[in-house]
Protein backbone atom coordinates (compact mmCIF):
# COMPACT_ATOMS: atom_id res chain seq x y z
CA UNK A 1 0.00 0.00 0.00
CA UNK A 2 1.36 3.33 -1.24
CA UNK A 3 1.56 5.98 1.84
CA UNK A 4 -1.85 7.94 1.73
CA UNK A 5 -1.32 9.93 5.06
CA UNK A 6 0.12 13.47 4.19
CA UNK A 7 2.05 15.82 6.34
CA UNK A 8 0.92 17.56 8.69
CA UNK A 9 1.44 21.33 8.84
CA UNK A 10 4.19 22.54 10.42
CA UNK A 11 2.39 24.32 13.03
CA UNK A 12 0.78 21.08 14.41
CA UNK A 13 4.30 19.63 14.39
CA UNK A 14 5.20 22.39 16.57
CA UNK A 15 2.70 22.22 18.82
CA UNK A 16 3.38 18.34 19.06
CA UNK A 17 7.38 18.57 19.55
CA UNK A 18 6.34 20.90 21.99
CA UNK A 19 4.43 18.27 23.97
CA UNK A 20 6.86 15.72 23.68
CA UNK A 21 10.08 14.82 26.35
CA UNK A 22 12.82 17.10 26.03
CA UNK A 23 15.24 16.07 23.51
CA UNK A 24 12.97 13.82 21.62
CA UNK A 25 11.41 14.60 18.22
CA UNK A 26 7.68 13.49 17.93
CA UNK A 27 8.24 10.43 15.74
CA UNK A 28 10.61 9.23 18.71
CA UNK A 29 8.00 10.22 20.86
CA UNK A 30 5.18 8.22 19.04
CA UNK A 31 7.53 5.29 18.54
CA UNK A 32 8.45 4.87 21.94
CA UNK A 33 5.97 6.09 23.66
CA UNK A 34 2.64 4.59 21.58
CA UNK A 35 4.90 1.93 19.46
CA UNK A 36 7.42 0.11 21.53
CA UNK A 37 5.20 -1.05 24.39
CA UNK A 38 3.21 -2.98 21.53
CA UNK A 39 5.78 -4.83 20.13
CA UNK A 40 7.72 -8.18 21.08
CA UNK A 41 11.21 -7.77 22.03
CA UNK A 42 11.22 -10.80 19.11
CA UNK A 43 10.36 -7.82 16.98
CA UNK A 44 12.43 -5.17 17.79
CA UNK A 45 15.45 -7.87 18.08
CA UNK A 46 14.79 -9.02 14.45
CA UNK A 47 14.05 -4.84 13.34
CA UNK A 48 17.71 -4.17 14.88
CA UNK A 49 19.43 -6.31 13.01
CA UNK A 50 18.10 -5.24 9.23
CA UNK A 51 18.87 -1.89 10.35
CA UNK A 52 22.10 -2.71 11.57
CA UNK A 53 22.69 -4.82 7.81
CA UNK A 54 20.64 -2.59 5.74
CA UNK A 55 18.74 -4.68 4.89
CA UNK A 56 17.32 -4.29 1.48
CA UNK A 57 14.07 -6.08 2.21
CA UNK A 58 13.43 -3.25 5.14
CA UNK A 59 11.80 -0.46 2.88
CA UNK A 60 10.79 3.16 3.20
CA UNK A 61 7.93 4.71 1.12
CA UNK A 62 5.09 1.65 1.04
CA UNK A 63 3.97 -0.48 3.86
CA UNK A 64 4.91 -3.88 2.32
CA UNK A 65 6.48 -5.22 -1.04
CA UNK A 66 4.53 -6.18 -2.62
CA UNK A 67 1.80 -3.12 -2.03
CA UNK A 68 -1.43 -4.18 -0.52
CA UNK A 69 -3.81 -3.88 -3.79
CA UNK A 70 -6.39 -6.48 -3.97
CA UNK A 71 -4.51 -8.84 -6.61
CA UNK A 72 -1.75 -9.26 -4.43
CA UNK A 73 -3.04 -9.72 -0.97
CA UNK A 74 -2.31 -13.48 -1.65
CA UNK A 75 1.09 -13.37 -2.79
CA UNK A 76 4.06 -13.36 -0.25
CA UNK A 77 5.71 -10.57 1.56
CA UNK A 78 9.03 -9.96 0.15
CA UNK A 79 9.66 -6.14 1.85
CA UNK A 80 8.30 -4.67 4.46
CA UNK A 81 8.59 -1.27 6.38
CA UNK A 82 10.03 -0.83 10.03
CA UNK A 83 6.23 -1.36 11.44
CA UNK A 84 5.21 -3.88 9.42
CA UNK A 85 9.02 -5.74 10.05
CA UNK A 86 8.78 -6.09 13.46
CA UNK A 87 5.29 -8.76 12.76
CA UNK A 88 7.11 -10.45 9.43
CA UNK A 89 10.48 -10.57 10.58
CA UNK A 90 11.53 -12.30 6.72
CA UNK A 91 9.35 -14.84 8.02
CA UNK A 92 8.07 -16.43 4.21
CA UNK A 93 4.42 -17.52 5.74
CA UNK A 94 3.39 -13.81 5.92
CA UNK A 95 1.16 -12.80 2.95
CA UNK A 96 0.63 -9.21 2.29
CA UNK A 97 -2.86 -8.46 3.27
CA UNK A 98 -2.31 -10.33 6.55
CA UNK A 99 0.89 -7.98 6.99
CA UNK A 100 -0.61 -4.72 6.69
CA UNK A 101 -3.82 -5.85 8.77
CA UNK A 102 -0.57 -6.07 11.55
CA UNK A 103 0.73 -2.93 10.96
CA UNK A 104 -2.36 -0.98 10.75
CA UNK A 105 -3.95 -2.46 14.58
CA UNK A 106 -0.56 -1.45 15.48
CA UNK A 107 -0.26 2.03 14.14
CA UNK A 108 -3.92 2.42 15.72
CA UNK A 109 -3.44 1.15 18.85
CA UNK A 110 0.27 3.04 19.39
CA UNK A 111 -1.59 6.36 18.16
CA UNK A 112 -4.81 5.84 20.79
CA UNK A 113 -1.91 5.61 23.34
CA UNK A 114 -0.23 8.39 22.49
CA UNK A 115 -3.34 10.21 22.20
CA UNK A 116 -4.73 9.34 25.50
CA UNK A 117 -1.41 11.01 26.84
CA UNK A 118 -1.02 14.06 24.78
CA UNK A 119 -4.66 14.41 23.56
CA UNK A 120 -3.51 14.54 20.16
CA UNK A 121 -4.15 12.18 17.08
CA UNK A 122 -1.16 12.97 14.91
CA UNK A 123 1.51 10.83 15.82
CA UNK A 124 1.51 8.31 13.53
CA UNK A 125 1.61 10.72 10.19
CA UNK A 126 4.32 12.17 11.93
CA UNK A 127 5.90 8.90 11.88
CA UNK A 128 5.42 8.02 8.35
CA UNK A 129 6.64 11.69 7.53
CA UNK A 130 10.19 10.95 9.27
CA UNK A 131 10.27 7.33 7.80
CA UNK A 132 9.72 8.09 4.29
CA UNK A 133 11.13 11.58 4.07
CA UNK A 134 14.12 10.85 5.52
CA UNK A 135 17.09 9.85 3.62
CA UNK A 136 17.80 5.74 3.88
CA UNK A 137 21.14 6.31 6.06
CA UNK A 138 19.65 9.06 8.30
CA UNK A 139 16.31 7.15 9.39
CA UNK A 140 17.99 3.60 9.54
CA UNK A 141 20.44 5.02 11.86
CA UNK A 142 18.26 7.30 13.98
CA UNK A 143 15.59 4.48 14.40
CA UNK A 144 18.40 1.94 15.17
CA UNK A 145 19.45 4.19 17.98
CA UNK A 146 15.91 4.01 19.23
CA UNK A 147 15.49 0.29 18.69
CA UNK A 148 18.64 -0.30 20.52
CA UNK A 149 17.66 2.04 23.77
CA UNK A 150 14.59 0.39 23.96
CA UNK A 151 16.35 -2.95 23.56
CA UNK A 152 18.70 -1.98 26.43
CA UNK A 153 16.23 -1.39 28.81
CA UNK A 154 14.10 -4.78 28.17
CA UNK A 155 17.57 -6.35 29.14
CA UNK A 156 17.89 -7.54 25.42
CA UNK A 157 20.84 -6.50 24.72
CA UNK A 158 24.08 -5.45 26.82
Amino acid sequence: MGRSASAPPVRAVMDYNAMVAPGATAWQHWWREGLHPLVETDGLVALRQALAADDARLIQHATTDPINQAANAHLDVLGADAIAWTGWRGNPFWKVRALENYWFDLAVRASERVRERLRTGMGCSLWLSFWDETPRPEAFRLLLKCVETELRRRGAIP
